[in-house]
């Protein structure tokens, strides 16, 4: 029988999680692969138990940290961060942060240890749960990484970003139920997440559940048509290509064929 085509796919790349102020959407995939939730943006987060002047210097230093992260010079970056750590040592969003430079920057050793000082500070922190957990799937510690994100999401378990990574990662390593699991509880939380639906559609159509892979690339396209044009555009190309291989597919098991 004809096999329905099956998309191209790539290395996942995991977004981080900082401390967010405002979100932003990472830019749309640039060929088919697995579809993760979109990183948010450094911010500022309260300081407490510090005189007025002291606690304005660390906010100061924490948003030079971020402008400094965002414009990638990692070296002031670091630099204002240390600051801060210096003038707050408890911050635990300071050392998330520098962290995600390090790890950036491909300092994947300081990365871990930095996430690792800040939930040692905050073990419900769950940004650096799952954030260690990221680093871990890089590093190709697939079990650590597991368990990272199954952390984050005894202290939340409504962390939609670990459930899509945790996915990821069981597809990763083959273990397709659990995979399926994970996205199908990230779309019980929200039912409009478009990656949720672009990586469980991945995976039905690897499968061989070609109609549940139709019925949720449709979803990610309805939900996608607005922001990700390139990627929906793409992703239509072959869901065209996929829904005309299932009708060939079927009429060649029809009577008479079988």
């Amino acid at each position: 029988p004809l096999i329905p085509p099956s998309m191209r796919e790539e290395k996942e790349e995991l977004p981080v999680e900082k401390t967010a102020e405002k979100e932003f959407t990472a830019p749309p995939a640039a060929s088919p692969k697995e579809a993760v939730s979109s990183p948010k943006s450094l911010g500022i987060a309260q300081v407490g138990g510090k005189e007025h002047s002291t606690a304005r210097e660390v906010l100061t230093h924490f948003n030079r940290g971020v402008h400094f992260s965002q414009q990638r010079d990692f070296a002031r970056a670091i630099q204002a961060y240390e600051k801060v750590i210096e003038l707050e040592p408890n911050y635990v969003e300071a050392y998330n942060n520098l962290a995600i430079v390090y790890q950036e920057m491909g300092d994947w050793e300081n990365a871990r240890l930095t996430y690792q000082k800040s939930i040692e500070l905050n073990p419900r922190y769950e940004k650096a749960h799952n954030n260690l957990g990221i680093l871990l799937c890089l590093q190709e510690r697939y079990e650590e990484s597991i368990e990272a994100f199954q952390k984050a999401l005894v202290i939340n378990p409504r962390n939609l970003e670990s459930y899509i990574n945790l996915g990821i990662l069981y597809k990763k390593t083959a273990q397709m139920d659990k995979a399926v699991a994970c996205y199908q509880k990230a779309l019980h939380i929200n039912p409009l997440h478009p990656e949720a639906h672009y990586n469980i559609a991945l995976l039905h159509e690897q499968l061989g559940n070609w109609a549940l892979a139709i019925g949720h690339y449709q979803q990610f396209i309805h939900l996608s048509a607005e922001n990700r044009s390139d990627l929906v555009s793409m992703v239509k190309r072959h869901l065209d290509d996929l829904s005309r291989a299932v009708r060939e597919m079927n009429r060649g098991k029809g009577p008479g064929n079988g």
